[in-house]
């Protein structure tokens, strides 16, 4: 686009793009693409940050990615990992684990509790409750003793 119908000029460079534009190495102005947003501090289109997206071209803003979302596509915003205790489904949503599940998250998908758990953690898989006959080890969160009888 020329320089004179989106920018201001001096010395024959643009030095100011319209809103929804950016400067380019050249000093031209182009509108901004899906996944950017023009910054106005700079005049130049910047990539949406992490955990963000544009999927609109000429926009100064970048929208948030769902909250479940670790990352996200910057163009259409669908998820592309999802944090501990979400499971990644096949349509780019991270969904809960459910009671008795858990996941490491990424694109990973929900994972019964170890045997010896009534119940986990959905982050992690450590167990909230220990089935009869176990017992939480102090310090070792990660791992369930055998309750041993003393004669």
């Amino acid at each position: 686009m020329s320089c004179s119908l989106t920018c201001d000029k001096i010395n024959g460079n643009c030095t100011t793009c319209i809103s929804g534009y950016g400067l380019d190495e050249s000093f031209n102005c182009n509108i901004c693409l899906p996944g950017t947003y023009a910054n106005a501090t700079n005049n130049k289109c910047q990539q949406c940050d992490n955990k963000m997206y544009q999927s609109n071209e000429g926009q100064t803003y970048c929208n948030s990615c769902d909250i479940k979302c670790e990352t996200c596509d910057n163009i259409s915003g669908k998820c592309l990992t999802c944090y501990a205790g979400y499971e990644f489904t096949g349509n780019a949503n991270c969904e809960i684990c459910v009671d008795g599940y858990y996941s490491s998250g990424g694109t990973s998908s929900c994972l019964p509790c170890p045997i010896e758990c009534v119940n986990c953690y959905r982050e992690s898989g450590v167990c909230t409750s220990c089935q009869s006959g176990f017992k939480q080890v102090i310090n070792q969160t990660l791992e369930t003793k055998s309750v041993s009888r003393v004669h």
